[in-house]
């Protein structure tokens, strides 16, 4: 059975870069008084909104908690839509009326439910992208949207953003840091101490992705049936931290590297949807969103 090598999960603290839009600047982006181009805040409210609707449709925060914030976003990304001359194509206004859908049974898995977000929202992210003439080369797994983990989801956005805009040396060797704050993010959120940890074992740091994702994965994909996708795993794992050790780093390693930690966050989101199916069946009301 294939091994984790410890030795390419080590690395420092970085500096963590948030890429999540506060409600300060969600207001100005929807009055028009932003500093950000208008197509890259539809593209960050884009996510930010998606990211919300695949959230509390799979298990995570309560409708209640959050739905002040969706409306908050969905009205700045209706905004900016239209200055752009875009058609909303999300008519999911409110939360309520988002879970009266994927309660109905016609979307009854975890992935069922990302993947209806993503053609929702296709119109969209292909009509910005018609607006923008920016190259877009980081891989984004297979296209089944935001992985629903707010701070993943923020920390890729920055991450796309960074490959793109990088011009220098130093701009690809931010983007491996970006990678690190990614793959950080990632380890916080599929970790969870009270199913994953093995007994006698400290909890780790919550920066410390090297150990939560071992024991993620450990606890959740083991045997014959995932021998490969760990594999897979360490690959992506090597190259996403690549680029940080190069000395003079070019657009081709940094985009490898991001399209490396795409892929693992791709993995293990995909791994953590069954893993919650297989909660959700047991426990029955585990995705009562009340």
């Amino acid at each position: 059975m294939p091994k984790w090598d410890d030795d390419i999960f080590d690395f420092e603290d970085e500096q963590d870069d948030d890429g999540t839009l506060d409600k300060a600047a969600v207001d100005a982006i929807r009055r028009g008084t932003s500093a950000i181009p208008d197509i890259e805040a539809a593209e960050r409210l884009l996510d930010q909104v998606s990211a919300v609707m695949v959230s509390v449709s799979t298990g995570g925060p309560r409708i209640d908690v959050v739905k002040a914030e969706y409306q908050r976003e969905y009205k700045a990304l209706g905004a900016v839509l239209k200055r752009l001359g875009i058609k909303h194509s999300n008519p999911y206004s409110d939360l309520w009326r988002w879970y009266g859908k994927w309660s109905d049974g016609s979307l009854p898995s975890w992935a069922s439910r990302r993947a209806f977000i993503a053609d929702l929202y296709a119109p969209v992210r292909e009509a910005l992208a018609a607006k923008d003439d920016t190259d877009r080369d980081v891989a984004m797994g297979a296209d089944d949207g935001p992985t629903g983990w707010a701070d993943v989801d923020a920390k890729l956005g920055t991450l796309r953003r960074r490959v793109r805009e990088a011009e220098e040396p130093d701009d690809f060797k931010a983007v491996g840091l970006q990678c690190v704050s990614v793959l950080e993010a990632l380890g916080r959120a599929a970790f969870d101490p009270d199913r994953h940890l093995p007994s006698g074992e400290d909890v780790p740091h919550p920066n410390d992705a090297k150990v939560r994702i071992q024991h993620f994965t450990k606890a959740v994909a083991s045997g014959k049936r995932f021998d490969d996708v760990r594999t897979l795993m360490n690959g992506a794992w090597r190259l996403a931290q690549g680029v940080k050790h190069r000395d003079e780093p070019n657009r081709t390693d940094a985009g490898i590297a991001a399209d490396a930690v795409s892929l693992l966050v791709a993995i293990v989101r995909r791994i953590s949807d069954e893993d919650g199916q297989r909660r959700e069946a047991t426990d029955g009301d585990f995705s009562v969103p009340f």
